[in-house]
């Protein structure tokens, strides 16, 4: 674990750790309860042109499925604004189970093909919404096509 995100970061309210080699967004960000803004945009593996390891989805979270671990999402139900551009993900990481406040989801460039269902069921907070640059062949949140 990096040494800045120790259990005194736990308390945080923004977390920004753009432009770094994360290939996930890190365990004790994850676990931090308070969170309302996470950057985590811009991140490059020690690699070039390998594409980072895959999120656990927010579906297998909600059904216990394949990826399922509980420490792999988001603890803060309270989670405003998730800015993961440019991270090559094909999915996006797992939200708290009751999570309601995500109000603007930047996620362009990376590789998602799809939408979770959690989000297209429970979209209804979301004020801005870009995903530029993805493979996505359609998008739903909420109850609406957008």
């Amino acid at each position: 674990s990096h040494p800045l995100l120790t259990r005194a970061s736990l308390r945080h309210q923004v977390l920004s750790i753009q432009a770094n080699r994360f290939s996930t967004i890190p365990p004790a960000a994850l676990r931090c309860a308070s969170l309302r803004f996470v950057r985590w945009g811009l991140q490059r593996p020690e690699s070039p042109g390998v594409g980072l390891p895959a999120c656990k989805t927010m579906d297998d979270e909600a059904t216990g499925g394949p990826g399922h671990e509980p420490s792999d999402s988001f603890a803060s139900p309270g989670l405003s604004v998730l800015e993961m551009e440019a991270n090559l993900q094909p999915e996006l990481p797992l939200l708290h189970a009751c999570h309601g406040t995500l109000t603007a989801l930047l996620a362009s460039h990376n590789r998602l093909t799809e939408l979770p269902p959690q989000l297209c069921r429970e979209g209804g907070a979301l004020r801005k919404l870009q995903l530029g640059a993805n493979l996505l062949s359609q998008c739903k949140v909420g109850r609406s096509p957008i």
